[in-house]
């Protein structure tokens, strides 16, 4: 049976800040993003890789972050049926690390995750199953609500500030060079307002 081979990598080029807050005579917001990537077909899922990214914040805001570190997803995947590629995006003011760790962990189980978008007229959880199979609506990243296990994650955070999270889920025969793509993160409160602006590539060879 014929296979295709696809090359799949997902950088951080920057942050930009439109506003960031501490807290009280705290300083600068230590700006956080974790992403993760899968590979989903109709009888399996699996993590492709996942990185954590931390930024160096100038005021005042409006301001650009450079990544403190490079971090890459960079995998090939064969296959032999159709498949998705699907990207989470979580963004996080740090403190004291501690969700950011329980997070980070947490992005590996897939089957514990779901997510909906607060904007939609049909707010009910998707597994990242499910996003394969729920066409354009998830074709470009949007903001997510993000359940883990059935509990929403951002309501689980106590050591470390919830700002938001974005999810995308496309074919993976579609061959990117270079695509750019803006992840919007936005703070309940509204004190918190960056954007992630990420780097794609994706190509397919037949073997």
């Amino acid at each position: 049976m014929t296979s295709m081979i696809y090359s799949f990598r997902l950088t951080v080029h920057c942050l930009e800040i439109a506003k960031g807050y501490d807290g009280l005579l705290r300083g600068k917001p230590e700006p956080l993003l974790i992403l993760a990537a899968y590979t989903l077909n109709d009888i399996a899922i699996r993590t492709l890789g996942r990185t954590l990214h931390t930024f160096l914040p100038k005021d005042p805001f409006p301001s650009t972050a450079q990544p403190k570190q490079h971090s890459v997803i960079d995998m090939e995947v064969v296959a032999k049926r159709p498949m998705y590629f699907a990207v989470l995006g979580i963004a996080l003011e740090e403190d004291r690390g501690k969700d950011v760790q329980s997070l980070y962990g947490l992005l590996e189980e897939h089957h514990n995750l779901s997510v909906w978008s607060p904007t939609s007229s049909n707010p009910v959880p998707l597994t990242l199953e499910e996003l394969r199979g729920s066409g354009n609506e998830w074709r470009y990243p949007r903001e997510a609500n993000l359940l883990i296990e059935g509990s929403e994650a951002s309501s689980n955070c106590r050591s470390d500030k919830w700002i938001g999270a974005v999810a995308w889920c496309f074919p993976a025969s579609v061959n990117l060079d270079g695509a750019r793509y803006r992840l919007h993160f936005l703070s309940q409160d509204g004190r918190n307002d960056w954007t992630a602006i990420v780097d794609l590539w994706i190509s397919s060879t037949l073997r």
